[in-house]
């Protein structure tokens, strides 16, 4: 036989999804590439199926062999699919992930101790989950204090202690609102403590609104969205929470609380890395200004983009407004 002809086993590390017919796993595909199901993958297959059934929930996170997988199940004309995400094994630090310290300064700053927001966007699969957890565990880390995480499903392993700081994991149940997890999870936070939550992803209006209202509290909110860049991120969240609150209390409350936003997409460097490509926009007395007047376009934020991302570039520092 030619030896071109011959399946070599894939590495689970190169595989990214699984798409898999309930009644039949064995005749699902993976990405990327959609490639058919290799023999040595039937067992996998058909464990994580039954694995994800078992929860009774269509959003979890199940194992095989001490590796995460999320799931979704999606009802199709032919049966459910049963779509499966590898999730790292571990968290890495921003300096692992491929972040230039420039902006890893700012998101370890000790500014932040003092609350606000920060937005991580991207396009799905860019990494933002990887990016947060990384974040919470530096954080955490330098520190302490806690954080609680609001997660439909949980996705990273970040329970428990780092360094001498604590991170809790809250799962959605059943057919609770994302917006109902956060209130309650605003009560667990204890006194005096450096206080971090981060919200898996902002996708309706309730959950916007509490956001930007736990933002101004003195805890770091950290969210994660669907956009095509860090503008259209602002404008999204400002659409969500504008219908649960008038527009102009919608920025100010977002100008008061507004850190970081980031936008992030992955893509293979000269070495053949995966590395995140990134835009950041930091909350100078300009950026602000321009959040905060309900009359001005969130377009006019490009200027300010540009001029800090060429400052990036310099390693030049930025004048940030000072917080309360």
């Amino acid at each position: 036989m030619d030896a071109s002809l011959i399946q070599k086993p894939m590495d689970i590390d190169e595989i990214t999804d699984f798409y898999l017919p309930g009644d039949q796993p064995r005749h699902g595909v993976f990405f990327p590439g959609r490639k058919p199901l290799q023999p040595d993958m039937f067992t996998m297959a058909m464990a994580l199926v039954d694995a994800a059934r078992k929860t009774r929930l269509n959003n979890s996170t199940v194992t095989f062999n001490g590796r995460s997988f999320r799931c979704h199940i999606m009802p199709t004309h032919e049966g459910d699919m049963f779509i499966f995400r590898r999730m790292p094994n571990k968290i890495m630090t921003l300096k692992d992930c491929g972040y230039p310290p420039v902006i890893s300064r700012e998101l370890l700053s000790p500014r932040l101790l003092k609350g606000g927001l920060i937005i991580v966007s991207g396009l799905p699969g860019n990494g933002k989950s990887t990016t947060l957890a990384s974040i919470i565990v530096d954080r955490l880390t330098k520190f302490a204090g806690i954080c609680i995480t609001i997660e439909d499903p949980v996705e990273m392993p970040l329970q428990g202690f780092h360094g001498e700081g604590y991170c809790l994991q809250r799962s959605i149940t059943g057919e609770e609102e994302l917006s109902g997890a956060i209130k309650d999870a605003l009560r667990a936070y204890p006194a005096k403590t450096p206080a971090m939550m981060m919200i898996g992803e902002i996708r309706d209006s309730k959950a916007a609104a509490v956001a930007l209202r736990s933002a101004v509290d003195g805890r770091l909110v950290m969210i994660t969205m669907h956009a095509g860049d860090i503008i259209q991120s602002l404008f999204r969240l400002c659409s969500f929470a504008s219908r649960e609150m008038p527009l102009e209390e919608v920025r100010e409350l977002l100008a008061s609380s507004f850190r970081v936003a980031i936008h992030q997409s992955l893509v293979k460097n000269g070495q053949g890395r995966t590395v995140p490509r990134l835009s950041a926009l930091l909350d100078t007395q300009s950026v602000v200004g321009t959040i905060k007047q309900r009359a001005v376009s969130f377009d006019t934020l490009k200027n300010d983009l540009n001029h800090q991302q060429n400052l990036f570039r310099s390693n030049q520092p930025i004048d940030l407004r000072p917080i309360d």
